[in-house]
């Protein structure tokens, strides 16, 4: 009789002892340890895999993100009356995905694998460069337009028969710019050397220079997760129950 009660009152208590998980939100990933981020009416975030048991309506923003993994974003749809799962597998950043970024705009690659300041460093400086090419191309045509001048000027009056103190004048007004074109095409040389040499440098670093999220090792449930970012390093631990 005792037994017989005893499974009665665990049979009323048992809903209040385990509530429903109805309107609830988990989320799992791979790998795991991911920083969660729910935002909507309210903003929840967590560690994955997590469950947000919270009765959510309405439209939320779920973003998964790791070091050394792309980002995952997308729209959801909660339903306080409605379970779900989300299962969500980060692609790892790499290095020839940062080169091919780094290959058309020197810097991307490295914001692409969170490298911050060296990504403000090589597009400064290759936006500095690329001004100073533009201003040296520029004063080297005008160069060579005022030596083109001074040569047409010195040959018309070689063949109109010039009496030889303005030909000399000419002459060597003519070298003159002949010499400051020369100059100009130097400077100009220098600054594409300067342009192509950071592009080349930003496409080496980040090639082989762009970090790798180091590997997750578990010892009987317990996951641990060596982790680095521009601001520090730490460890992530997820015990398994």
């Amino acid at each position: 009789m005792k037994r017989n009660l005893i499974a009665v009152a665990l049979i009323f208590l048992l809903p209040a002892l385990c509530p429903a998980q109805d309107g609830s939100l988990t989320v799992v990933t791979s790998p795991p340890g991911c920083e969660v981020t729910l935002e909507g009416e309210a903003s929840l975030s967590g560690v994955s895999p997590i469950t947000f048991s919270y009765l959510l309506i309405g439209e939320y923003r779920l973003t998964v993100r790791k070091h050394g993994y792309e980002s995952y974003s997308t729209i959801l749809i909660l339903d306080p009356a409605q379970s779900q799962q989300i299962n969500v597998k980060l692609s790892p950043k790499t290095a020839a995905k940062a080169a091919l970024r780094s290959l058309f705009i020197p810097g991307w690659g490295q914001k692409y694998s969170s490298q911050k300041t060296k990504s403000f460093m090589f597009g400064a400086l290759f936006f500095g460069a690329a001004i100073n090419l533009y201003v040296t191309h520029d004063d080297y045509v005008d160069k060579r337009d005022e030596y083109s001048r001074r040569f047409g000027e010195y040959d018309e009056a070689l063949a109109g028969g010039g009496n030889i103190v303005d030909l000399n004048r000419r002459y060597t007004a003519m070298v003159d710019a002949q010499q400051v074109a020369y100059d100009a095409e130097s400077d100009r040389r220098l600054a594409t050397a300067i342009t192509v040499g950071i592009w080349g440098l930003n496409l080496i670093d980040a090639l082989f220079f762009t970090p790798s999220e180091r590997a997750t090792f578990s010892v009987k449930g317990l996951t641990i997760a060596p982790s680095a970012n521009p601001s520090g390093a730490g460890v992530t631990l997820t015990m398994a129950f």
